[in-house]
């Protein structure tokens, strides 16, 4: 029997581990959309899984946001340490990449144009909503067990791909391609 084998069949100690998710909604306001925004057509979150072994946690929080900013990422990774004993180390805080949410920090302003001055309140606002996702999630913490499966899945796939027709790059499914 090959090691591998008897290894796979071994059992393991169960430790205790719980998992809690969350989601809270971080649309804006109709009046804090940009001027060329026509309305809201999906709602976008702050989605948040809190993990924990019992001796130690992690908070996973994924915004429907182009980027997250690292003053962002700072302010509510330490408050999520301080208020619920996440170290801030264990908090992962990434966003979709979606080119369709407005920002809410003023980092890209329009070329030639002065920039804005920050709305502070604006942004602790959003901060306080994602910061709530971890929170909730943390709440919400519930025995849960690990495991794994595999399959395949096209959720992200490589989107350079050269048409057949025009033979020229264009941003499609190429299922072959590396990511």
């Amino acid at each position: 029997m090959p090691a591998h084998s008897a290894l796979s069949a071994r059992r393991f100690p169960q430790e205790p581990f719980a998992l809690g998710p969350r989601k809270v909604d971080i649309t804006p306001a109709q009046n804090e959309l940009p001027k060329s925004y026509l309305g809201v057509l999906d709602h976008v979150y702050s989605r948040a899984i809190v993990i924990d072994n019992g001796r130690t946690s992690a908070a996973l929080i994924t915004l429907d946001a182009g980027v997250v900013p690292t003053d962002l990422w700072k302010t509510v990774s330490d408050r999520i340490e301080k208020e619920l004993g996440i170290p801030s180390v264990n908090v992962l805080i990434t966003a979709t990449h979606s080119h369709s949410v407005p920002g809410v920090f003023p980092m890209f302003p329009r070329p030639g144009a002065d920039p804005e001055p920050p709305d502070t309140s604006r942004i602790t606002a959003y901060e306080d909503k994602v910061f709530e996702s971890a929170k909730l999630a943390k709440d919400r913490l519930e025995p849960a067990r690990i495991s794994y499966g595999t399959g395949v899945s096209y959720l992200n796939v490589q989107r350079d791909t050269i048409d057949p027709v025009t033979h020229r790059w264009w941003e499609g499914a190429n299922y072959s391609g590396p990511l």
